[in-house]
């Protein structure tokens, strides 16, 4: 009896042993050793450089933007969402984001990657605790840590240079990693003021993973695929048809550019008949 109880203590010990080195390192280890970087520089992030046009990003996810898996060496981040602007195609911006799922681990890395960005020398923006508090607090919603990449330039307005927000939000610890200039040209095309040399929009197809049959539903491997993409966020992309209704938007838009750009009518004679059809 006494064998059995004394076997039985030591397979529970291994038990926990196994499940402790399955744990993934704590918070404050994880941020320690993240290749800050690498997700946000003056120059790019996640390995891109701004005002890159080569990064895969289709125009048919919207607003420009497509999510990227991201290595171990990025834990707890596991994928980015990255963005391009609307017509130009530029690389602007990537926002690394991870459900914690506790407060305390939300606190925790929000001021170990607030410290590791002021140490690597980006400028403070704002705090949202007072200037001699060692520690940043978890913003309110819609509000983040903002720090900027360079020194003695006045911000925000100035329109140079790379913002760098850590927020949470609804339970999602994000830092966004953008470029001041090209995420205000992104916001300009978004509302059809492309640049003059857009070219005339292509159709590009979707490939839409609804176009497996049925039967396909009993294949582990297309299963795994179809719900792997609802999981990143692709579930427009995937619609069926949506490839023709982006290409049909953009081109109206180029459209009502090279009409506003002919000067043979007002852009608020344009927006009438837009809005009489």
């Amino acid at each position: 009896m006494r064998s059995i109880v004394l076997t039985l203590a030591l397979l529970g010990l291994a038990f926990s042993e196994v499940a402790q080195a399955a744990l993934p390192p704590p918070i404050a280890e994880q941020i320690a050793a993240l290749p800050i970087d690498r997700m946000c520089s003056k120059d790019g992030a996640s390995g891109l450089k701004f005002g890159a046009t080569e990064h895969g990003i289709s125009p048919i996810h919207k607003p420009g933007s497509i999510n990227r898996d991201l290595g171990t060496e990025f834990a707890p981040f596991r994928e980015a969402a990255l963005g391009a602007t609307k017509y130009s195609s530029k690389f602007f911006t990537a926002a690394f984001r991870v459900d914690l799922g506790a407060k305390d681990l939300e606190l925790e890395a929000v001021n170990a990657l607030a410290l590791r960005f002021e140490e690597a020398g980006w400028v403070l923006g704002e705090r949202t605790l007072e200037d001699d508090g060692p520690f940043y607090d978890i913003p309110p919603e819609d509000e983040a840590v903002q720090f900027y990449s360079a020194a003695g330039v006045e911000y925000p307005g100035s329109g140079e240079g790379v913002r760098l927000l850590i927020s949470v939000s609804l339970g999602e610890l994000t830092v966004d990693c953008e470029h001041v200039a090209l995420t205000k040209a992104h916001m300009q095309e978004a509302l059809g003021q492309m640049p003059a040399d857009t070219p005339r929009p292509k159709f590009i197809s979707s490939q839409s993973a609804f176009g497996f049959p049925e039967s396909d539903c009993d294949d582990p491997a297309k299963r795994e695929l179809v719900l792997n993409r609802l999981r990143r966020g692709d579930m427009f992309a995937m619609a069926p048809g949506v490839d023709q209704i982006t290409y049909e938007e953009r081109l109206a838009d180029w459209k009502i550019m090279k009409l506003e750009q002919s000067g043979k009518i007002s852009r608020d004679e344009i927006s009438d008949k837009i809005i009489g059809l």
